[in-house]
C-alpha cells in the first residue's frame, strides 16, 4: 500500500485521481458493496419527488485515524414501493473559499475525487422511514496529505434511479491544529413578560418553552451537556429569570378560555421552572461561563433614550443585579452588554459606555460589512461612544444564515454552519489573532434540537477555541474604528409615555408622603420599571396594566386617610379651628393640611400646616379670626408635601363654621345710630312756647 502511494506522487493530477478512486474502491471492499452503480446514469437522472433525507449523525471531523461515520433517515413519501436500494457516497475536491463552499451546499462546485456505491438490502415502502449508515476509512484523502474541507454528498438510488441527495461538508485534518480559531458564542435565554401586575400569567409561550423538549429547556441542556467546561457567553434576560422565580413557587395562569388555573409547587410548569433555575445556577457557576449584563424589565435601549427615560438605566442595572444575585448567586458582568433584541443606536451606546460597558454583543448585520473582502471580516469593531470607545462583537452573518436555513434537518444545519467556520479557519490556518462569533439571539429562528447538535460540534472541533466575548475583544484588535449606522427603532407610544411619566410623578409624591412604606414603594417602583420593558413597545395595553396598578394602589392607600366633617362654632372674633384627621394606612403619613375659605374668615398664622399623621386619629388646630357672624363653609384638604402645583390631594372634606361674635365697630355704629334716632324721636315730647307769647315778647 505504501509503495502504491509513493507511485501516486509522480503521476499527473488526473491519473492520480483515477488511481485514488480505484484504491478507494478496493479499500471499501469490506463494506456491503455489490455491483457498481452507473455513475453517468445516476447523474443524468433528477431526483424523483416523494423521498426525504434527514441527517442523523456525522463525524465531527475526520483524519488518518478517524474514519467517516454518517447515518441518515430516508422517508418514502410517495405511494410506490422502492426496491433495489443503493447509497452512493461522493467526495469532491476541497472548497478553498467561502463562496465555493456555499455553492457546494447546493450543487457540485468542485470536481469529484471519490465515488463509492453501497448496496442496501430490503425495500422502502410507502410512508416508511429507514435509517442507513455508512462507515468508511479515508486512506485516499490521507495520501493527499492536506487538511481541507471536502464537500460531500450522499445519494439514495432505487433501481439505479436517483431518489434524493444530501449534501454536507467533511472536515479532514492531517494533524491537530496548533493555532485554532477563537470563537465567541453567545446564547441569549429570553422570554417576554407574560404576567399581569397581580401575578396571574397570561396565555403565552413560556410554559411550553421551559417544558421538557421546549426551546429554553433544550438550550440550557445543550449548554450544560459538555463534560469539560467550555468558555461561553450567556445572556439571561431579567424577564425570564423573574418569571421562573415566580413560577417555581407555584402560580396561577389563565387558559385560552379565560379560566384561571392553579399550578402548585412541584407540579407542571412550577416543576419545570425550578428545574431550569437549578440548571442555570450550575451552569453560571462553571469556569468559563460569562454572564452578560441584563436590565430590569429588559427595556429597548433606543426606546428608553427616545422617551427621555435613559436616566433610569442605572436603577435598571442595579435592580437586575440584586435579583440575579438573590436567585442565582451570580451578578452579570457590567463590562459586557447584550442589548435586548440587539437594538442599539448612538445615544443608547453612549449611555452604556457611561455605566461601564466595554464590550457590546449584537446580532449579525447590525454593522455593515465592507464588500469585496479577501478574507472573512474580523469579528470585532471599535465604536465611538461619548469620550471613549466600545468594542462590538459581530457574529458571522453566513453562519447565522446557515443555522436557520435547514429547519427540518437540525443536524445538517449544524454541520453546514460548522463547515462555514472551518472555511474561515482554513483561509489562514497558521495566523494568530483571528476569530469568529456566533449568537443564538433572543428568539432564535432554529429548531430546538439544533442547539445540542451545534454545541457538540463546537466542543469536538479542534480548529476552534471557544473564548468569552471579553477575551475576544482583548485578543483580537479591531482593524479600524466604525460607526453605528442610523437606524430607526420603534419607540413607546406618545400617550403611553405621558401615562408612564404621570405614574412616576404620582409615585414620587406618594414617596414624599409615606416615606416609611418601603415595601409598598419598592413594589410600585418595580411595576413602573417593568412598564419600561421592551415587551410594551409593541403591546402598550399590557404596560397600562402595570401603570393602572400603581394608580390603583396609591389611590386605595389614600382612601385610608379621612378628614372628619364637623360644625364648629366661634363665640368670639378669634379662636382655634380644630381639624380631625384619621390615618388607617398602618404607617405615618407626612402631609400638608390646607384650609380654604372666603373673606369672612382669616387665618392668623396661615392656612397650611405640614404635619405627620400617625396611625390614629389626630386633631390639629388653626388660629382664625372671624370677620363677621353667620355660617360659612371651609374646605379642608390633605395634600402630599411639596411645591404648590405639584401636590396630589389625599383627602378632602367640608367644614361648617358658625360665628356668633359681633363686630365692635359695627356694634358702636349701630348703638350710635339707635341713640340718634331715639333722641330725634324724643324731641316731640319737649315743652314748646305758644306763638302769641312769642309775638308779645
Amino acid at each position: 500500500m505504501d509503495r502504491y502511494y509513493n507511485r501516486l506522487s509522480g503521476m499527473s493530477r488526473v491519473s492520480r485521481m483515477r488511481s485514488v478512486s480505484l484504491l478507494f474502491l478496493g479499500a471499501a471492499a469490506w463494506l456491503s458493496v455489490g455491483s457498481s452503480t452507473s455513475t453517468a446514469r445516476a447523474q443524468t437522472n433528477s431526483p424523483l419527488p416523494g423521498v426525504g433525507l434527514k441527517l442523523l449523525h456525522q463525524s465531527v471531523w475526520n483524519g488518518p485515524k478517524r474514519p467517516l461515520d454518517i447515518s441518515f433517515q430516508a422517508t418514502n413519501l410517495s405511494t410506490a414501493s422502492l426496491g433495489d436500494l443503493s447509497i452512493e457516497l461522493t467526495v469532491e475536491a476541497p472548497a478553498r473559499s467561502r463562496s465555493v463552499y456555499q455553492l457546494s451546499l447546493r450543487t457540485d462546485a468542485t470536481v469529484q475525487l471519490l465515488e463509492l456505491p453501497f448496496l442496501q438490502t430490503g425495500t422502502l415502502e410507502p410512508g416508511e422511514t429507514r435509517t442507513f449508515r455508512v462507515t468508511q476509512g479515508l486512506a485516499p484523502l490521507t495520501a493527499r496529505n492536506e487538511s481541507a474541507i471536502y464537500p460531500m454528498k450522499v445519494q439514495l438510488l432505487s433501481n439505479d434511479t436517483l431518489m434524493a441527495t444530501l449534501r454536507t461538508p467533511m472536515v479532514f485534518l492531517i494533524e491537530r491544529p496548533q493555532l485554532p480559531l477563537d470563537l465567541t458564542w453567545t446564547w441569549v435565554l429570553s422570554e417576554p413578560i407574560q404576567y399581569q401586575p397581580n401575578g396571574v400569567f397570561l396565555p403565552g409561550s413560556i410554559q411550553s418553552d421551559i417544558a421538557p423538549g421546549g426551546r429554553l429547556d433544550q438550550m440550557i441542556a445543550a449548554l450544560s451537556a459538555p463534560a469539560s467546561p467550555t468558555a461561553v457567553d450567556v445572556t439571561v434576560s431579567w424577564s425570564l429569570l423573574d418569571q421562573l422565580v415566580r413560577m417555581a413557587s407555584g402560580y396561577r395562569a389563565l387558559d385560552a378560555s379565560g379560566a384561571t388555573l392553579t399550578v402548585g409547587r412541584g407540579t407542571g410548569g412550577a416543576d419545570d421552572a425550578a428545574r431550569l433555575l437549578a440548571a442555570l445556577r450550575s451552569l453560571l457557576h462553571r469556569p468559563g461561563t460569562e454572564l452578560t449584563s441584563s436590565w430590569f424589565g429588559d427595556p429597548s435601549l433606543p426606546a428608553l433614550a427616545k422617551a427621555g427615560l435613559f436616566g433610569d438605566i442605572t436603577a435598571l442595572t442595579d435592580r437586575a443585579a440584586r435579583q440575579f444575585n438573590d436567585a442565582l448567586g451570580v451578578i452579570p458582568s457590567p463590562a459586557v452588554a447584550r442589548p435586548p433584541l440587539s437594538q442599539i443606536d448612538q445615544p443608547s451606546l453612549d449611555g452604556l459606555a457611561g455605566i461601564g460597558a466595554q464590550t457590546v454583543l449584537v446580532d449579525p448585520n447590525v454593522l455593515p460589512t465592507a464588500p469585496g473582502l479577501k478574507y472573512n471580516p474580523p469579528p470585532t469593531v471599535r465604536l465611538a461612544a461619548g469620550k471613549t470607545a466600545v468594542t462590538a462583537v459581530l457574529p458571522d452573518a453566513a453562519v447565522a444564515g446557515l443555522l436557520s436555513s435547514t429547519q427540518a434537518d437540525p443536524q445538517l444545519a449544524a454541520h453546514v454552519a460548522m463547515g462555514q467556520l472551518a472555511t474561515v479557519w482554513f483561509e489562514l490556518p497558521g495566523v494568530p489573532g483571528r476569530g469568529a462569533a456566533v449568537v443564538f439571539p433572543d428568539r432564535p429562528n432554529v429548531p430546538p434540537p439544533l442547539f445540542s447538535a451545534f454545541a457538540g460540534l463546537v466542543e469536538g472541533s479542534p480548529w476552534l477555541r471557544p473564548v468569552t466575548a471579553s477575551t475576544l475583544a482583548t485578543d483580537i484588535a479591531p482593524p479600524s474604528r466604525g460607526t453605528l449606522p442610523r437606524r430607526s427603532y420603534r419607540g413607546f407610544d406618545g400617550e403611553y409615555v405621558q401615562s408612564l411619566l404621570a405614574a412616576k410623578t404620582k409615585l414620587g409624591q406618594f414617596g414624599n408622603a409615606a416615606a416609611t412604606a418601603h415595601s409598598v414603594i419598592a413594589r410600585l417602583q418595580d411595576d413602573l420599571l417593568t412598564a419600561e420593558g421592551s415587551t410594551f413597545v409593541a403591546e402598550p395595553h399590557l404596560g397600562h396594566l402595570f401603570l393602572d396598578a400603581v394608580h390603583r394602589t396609591i389611590d386605595g392607600t389614600y382612601k385610608h386617610v379621612e378628614v372628619s366633617n364637623s360644625l364648629v362654632t366661634l363665640s368670639s372674633r378669634t379662636g382655634l379651628l380644630p381639624v380631625t384627621v384619621r390615618n388607617d394606612t398602618g404607617y405615618p403619613v407626612t402631609v400638608d393640611l390646607r384650609l380654604l375659605s372666603d373673606r369672612r374668615l382669616s387665618f392668623v398664622t396661615g392656612n397650611i400646616q405640614e404635619v405627620t399623621i400617625g396611625p390614629r386619629t389626630t386633631t390639629y388646630t388653626f388660629p382664625v379670626r372671624a370677620q363677621t357672624t353667620g355660617r360659612f363653609p371651609i374646605t379642608v384638604q390633605v395634600l402630599t408635601p411639596g411645591e404648590p402645583g405639584t401636590r396630589d390631594t389625599i383627602a378632602q372634606a367640608e367644614m361648617i363654621v358658625r360665628s356668633t361674635a359681633y363686630n365692635r365697630v359695627a356694634l358702636i355704629v349701630t348703638i350710635g345710630a339707635a341713640v340718634f334716632l331715639m333722641a330725634w324721636w324724643g324731641r316731640r315730647f319737649l315743652p314748646r312756647k305758644r306763638r302769641d307769647d312769642t309775638r308779645r315778647a
